[in-house]
């Protein structure tokens, strides 16, 4: 259609109207210090509650619902003293550095030592000590006793060489004193200056013929005496030979019994250490033990003023310090008559030294361990005990708290046999009552 045809157009259309976006504030934080304030007054209203309530409540209960109690029981009570000692052989040898039976003293010096802990039988060697040097003694010495048996013989020889001739001798006076006999028989055909010659010949003639016959036992003892005394100084000779020959035979120590041996301290470089091979002994010097471990004992000391509590034959229970665990039941056997002092302590402190046999012997019990050892020195049975917290004491009378219908009651005591833990009452409370452990309202 043109616009000749529809003068009049159709208005437009008003636009419509523009929507405007609303944006959402951001999420508010919490504030922070609003969940403390919270956490505070709950806290505060539960300590007023407790203080308002709960606690009144608590404190208007029964005083024996606070108050530790036990129960009395019946059984047996034991006093026990504990010692302390070190374990070893009731029955052993000593063995000690050779004392040289000659006078000469030559060093001792260890060639060879058994370990500690090795088990021997009787006769089997321990220990070698060197004995070089005494070997070229014996030797040396049994060189001058050949030589003294030689000069014995030489001596003999020459005795018997004197003898002889000294038997010519008194011979030859014998024949001299006969001729001159002969010469005085024909007397009455000489004249009267030979006749007294001849009586004079037949009288130096038969005093020298008595002279050498008694000259001949004076040789003959002479001459035992020489021999005597070269014999007397062989046999010096042969006993320091055999002295020292046997002191040879002892530098191999034999084992004097069947056991364990154990090495001993001794004093080298200015402090006590156990002997080692090489050591230099000095002669009687302790340097080997052998234990017979089947026997065992704990060496132990007492307090002299608890040894009254001591007695022999009292019950003990063993523990070792090397072995968690083990234990060993034991008796007394022996203890000491006077006390001694040990060099660390004052001489007023004094131990008394006693001896436990030990029952039950194992393999773990080898000499020279530490060891204690529980000594019961007084024991009760049926009786009624108690622990000695439930024991109080007001002015020297004992006294306990019986707990009876929620209450208390103070009831005196007779108290017997008390250890560290418990004690036995012996009248006063019956087994079965519960008592306080500590006094009631403290």
């Amino acid at each position: 259609m043109s616009a000749i045809s529809n003068p009049a157009p159709a208005p437009a259309r008003e636009p419509l109207p523009l929507q405007r976006r609303v944006e959402q504030p951001p999420p508010r934080k919490p504030a922070p210090w609003k969940p403390l304030i919270a956490l505070t007054l709950v806290l505060i209203a539960g300590i007023a509650a407790y203080q308002l309530w709960v606690k009144p409540a608590q404190v208007a209960q029964p005083v024996a619902a606070i108050v530790p109690v036990e129960r009395a029981v019946a059984g047996a009570i034991e006093h026990v003293i504990r010692v302390s000692g070190v374990t070893s052989s009731i029955n052993f040898a000593n063995i000690r550095a050779l004392e040289p039976s000659g006078p000469d003293r030559s060093s001792l010096v260890l060639l060879d030592l058994a370990e500690s802990g090795v088990r021997v039988k009787r006769g089997d060697v321990v220990a070698r000590i060197d004995g070089e040097s005494a070997k070229a003694h014996v030797e040396d010495v049994h060189s001058t006793v050949v030589a003294s048996l030689a000069d014995v013989k030489k001596r003999r020889a020459e005795q018997q060489i004197d003898w002889e001739t000294l038997r010519q001798e008194i011979h030859l006076a014998k024949a001299d004193l006969d001729r001159w006999q002969l010469e005085a028989g024909a007397s009455e055909i000489r004249t009267v200056i030979d006749r007294e010659i001849i009586k004079l010949a037949v009288e130096e003639a038969s005093a020298a013929y008595e002279a050498k016959r008694s000259e001949l036992d004076l040789k003959k003892t002479a001459h035992d005496a020489e021999v005597r005394i070269l014999e007397l100084t062989s046999e010096r000779h042969k006993r320091h030979r055999d002295l020292h020959a046997s002191d040879l035979e002892k530098y191999a120590v034999r084992a004097p019994m069947e056991g364990m041996v154990v090495r001993q301290a001794i004093w080298r470089g200015g402090e006590m250490s156990l002997v080692q091979t090489g050591d230099q002994l000095f002669p009687g010097r302790l340097f080997l033990k052998v234990m017979d471990t089947r026997e065992m004992q704990v060496e132990a000391e007492i307090n002299q003023a608890e040894s009254e509590m001591f007695r022999i034959g009292q019950v003990a229970r063993i523990g070792l310090d090397a072995f968690e665990g083990a234990t060993y039941e034991g008796r007394i056997y022996s203890i000491g008559a006077l006390a001694k002092t040990s060099g660390s302590q004052n001489d007023y402190i004094r131990k008394i030294p006693i001896r436990i046999h030990i029952n039950n012997v194992d393999e773990r019990l080898l000499p020279d361990l530490s060891a204690f050892a529980d000594v019961v020195v007084k024991k009760a049975d049926d009786a009624v005990l108690i622990s000695r917290a439930a024991l109080f004491d007001d002015g020297g009378e004992p006294f306990v708290y019986v707990k009876n219908r929620g209450t208390f009651e103070k009831r005196p005591v007779k108290t017997g046999l008390k250890n560290h833990l418990q004690v036995a009452i012996v009248s006063g409370i019956e087994a079965g009552e519960e008592v306080a452990l500590r006094r009631p309202g403290s």
